[in-house]
Formats: structure tokens, sequence, C-alpha cells
């Protein structure tokens, strides 16, 4: 079976939904988890595609930023070890082109593709993103989360449902 690594950052400043969107994926394999933290989890959807990650649940200038500032590649050290050999790394971020930019390199320094899923909020602001968009990723995924406060709970976890799909066919194709 042929696998592909993936480094995926969420993109979008806050309320976006990074962190609701993400708990489908965590609570796959531990739905007992109402609040997941961090780490490491092997996620599995059907037979023979395990996919071995680490998950970042919250972005990395609110949580990790504070401890290890622009150095990316440190926070990740500290955090696992043993990341470069992880089928998934998930990391939302806000839209910082220092960082991102420093994600891409370090995601490629260690065979991983760097893919971007920029949530949008509204038609307007795609113009928000343009200077995180031209960055060198391999890929670029769109992910539409308009805002309704009536389902934002069930609207986000669809959204994740449907992010969490993707993965598998990215990694297990």
């Amino acid at each position: 079976m042929l696998r592909r690594k993936l480094f995926l950052v969420l993109l979008g400043n806050d309320k976006h939904g990074k962190g609701h969107i993400i708990r489908p994926l965590v609570t796959l394999m531990e739905p007992h988890l109402e609040k997941p933290p961090k780490g490491r989890r092997r996620l599995q959807l059907r037979p023979g595609c395990l996919v071995d990650s680490y998950i970042f649940i919250r972005s990395y200038q609110e949580y990790e930023q504070p401890d290890y500032g622009d150095d990316i590649g440190r926070c990740l050290d500290a955090n696992d070890a043993d990341w470069r050999q992880r089928d998934l790394l998930l990391m939302p971020s806000h839209i910082e082109l220092n960082h991102l930019g420093a994600m891409i390199d370090i995601a490629h320094a260690a065979g991983f593709s760097a893919v971007v899923a920029y949530i949008l909020m509204s038609h307007g602001e795609i113009a928000n993103y343009g200077g995180a968009l031209q960055l060198n990723w391999d890929e670029r995924w769109e992910i539409w989360n308009f805002t309704n406060q009536n389902f934002w709970e069930v609207q986000c976890s669809s959204i994740g449902n449907s992010l969490m799909w993707r993965i598998f066919r990215w990694i297990c194709s």
C-alpha cells in the first residue's frame, strides 16, 4: 500500500471553529473525551488503514507560542520526539506568515506534504488569506464554515467528519 505523510495546517483566526472541526477526528478513537487534549493518536476508519498521528487541538499562537516563541521545530520536538515518523501532523494556526513558512519548511524537511486547509466564514474573507495561500503549500483545501449560530456544533462536526475522510483518503490511497 502506498502511503503519504501529511502535515496539515488548519488555518483561520479566532472564532473560525478550528477546535470544533478537529474534535471528530480525535473522538473517533476516544469518544468518551468531551474536550480532548493534544497528543498522539492511532486512528482507524477501515481495516488496513491505521494512521499514526499527533494532533494539536488549539492554534499554535494560542497555546504553543508562549512556550516556544517562533521555533516550530522545538515545539514539535518537545511535544512528540517521534513526530517525524508519524503519518499525520495536524497543527491549527492563525494567519501568521512567519509561522506558516516555518511549518512548511519543517514539514518538507521531514518528508511530509504540507497542506493548508483554510476556513472561510464569508465570501469576502478570502482576501485575509492572500499571503498565506501564496506560500509553498503542496495543496490548498478550502473549508466553508458560514456561521449558523443555531447549529454551530453540528455544522463544525459535519465539516470535521468530511475533513477526516479526506485525510484518510490522502494517507491511505
